[in-house]
């Protein structure tokens, strides 16, 4: 009997610490978007972009920019190239889905466009990446990809 309990408990438990997990959000980053930037991007060819004003990323991507708490926006001179960066930092959780839902509208629209006449920048477009952590989130489109990710997780770790 006394096994039983003890197997119950344990159950119980598990169940408990797998639940809380599912439920617990990330907790967010007291670094300034400054920082946080600056730690994301070096060594990069991010650094090769031009940054656009809001009304460029209103008119590129669809998006109110008075709706974060802080954005940047780089994107390639060369209308060529489909090299694109976006940085934000979350005024609340609650942005996040309505971020990605911007940004898979975003890359639909421009996939269709590069399809047709540039093929190697449509593959490129298609492995775009979209990574939120607590109250930050980037987007991009480019080569740099893995080393950003590996940069964006390192600059939030306090």
């Amino acid at each position: 009997m006394k096994r039983y309990l003890i197997v119950k408990l344990l159950l119980l438990i598990g169940l408990i610490a797998f639940f809380a997990n599912c439920f617990v959000l990330p907790t967010d980053s007291t670094l300034p978007f400054r920082t946080v930037f600056r730690d994301t991007t070096k060594k990069t060819s991010v650094r090769n972009l031009v940054q656009k004003d809001n009304v460029e990323i209103k008119r590129i991507l669809s998006i109110e920019p008075s709706d974060y708490e802080e954005i940047r926006f780089y994107k390639s001179n060369d209308i060529m190239l489909a090299d694109e960066f976006l940085m934000v930092k979350f005024k609340s959780h609650d942005d996040w889905d309505p971020f990605r839902y911007a940004m898979e509208k975003h890359i639909e629209k421009i996939a269709d466009i590069y399809q047709d006449y540039r093929p190697d920048e449509s593959k490129k477009i298609k492995k775009y990446v979209v990574n939120i952590q607590g109250n930050y989130g980037y987007f991009y489109i480019g080569e740099d990809a893995s080393k950003i990710a590996a940069q964006f997780a390192d600059a939030l770790e306090e």
